[in-house]
């Protein structure tokens, strides 16, 4: 582990020397960890890349973008993996606020009693709240 992962995770390099992945690992990616490098270990693929949650020390939850790969011996016995960690909580955080948005002005438009439609440039409807698709199935 190199300086910078242990202090995204909260961690001393002594403090790692007794920590498995299956240890900082939040308990729902699990499986999806392991799925997803055991086309490694089956030697199927040369490297993966996928998003999954770390447990910092003090219990909080980082989102992480992994890119893993795993080295081998000339005979093709499993050595070490090369892997890329990069923080993306903050990232994650902002789509749920983005989700969360849009959720909302959904909510919101489709209880408006008007028609509400939006129409792309070649005037194809895209969208439409309750009244407007009520409106458009009488058409």
């Amino acid at each position: 582990m190199n300086q910078a992962f242990c202090e995204m995770l909260g961690y001393t390099p002594e403090e790692f020397d007794h920590q498995r992945w299956q240890d900082i690992t939040h308990p729902d990616d699990m499986e999806m960890t392991q799925h997803a490098i055991d086309p490694l270990l089956a030697g199927e693929k040369a490297s993966v890349r996928f998003s999954k949650r770390y447990l910092h020390k003090d219990g909080s939850v980082v989102w992480a973008d992994v890119s893993t790969s795993l080295r081998r011996d000339q005979n093709g016995k499993p050595l070490y993996f090369m892997t890329n960690v990069s923080d993306i909580t903050e990232r994650k955080r902002a789509e749920d606020a983005v989700r969360a948005l849009s959720y909302r002005q959904e909510v919101i438009l489709s209880a408006v009693p008007d028609i509400i439609m939006e129409v792309d440039k070649d005037k194809v409807y895209t969208w439409a709240n309750q009244a407007g698709l009520e409106f458009l199935a009488r058409m």
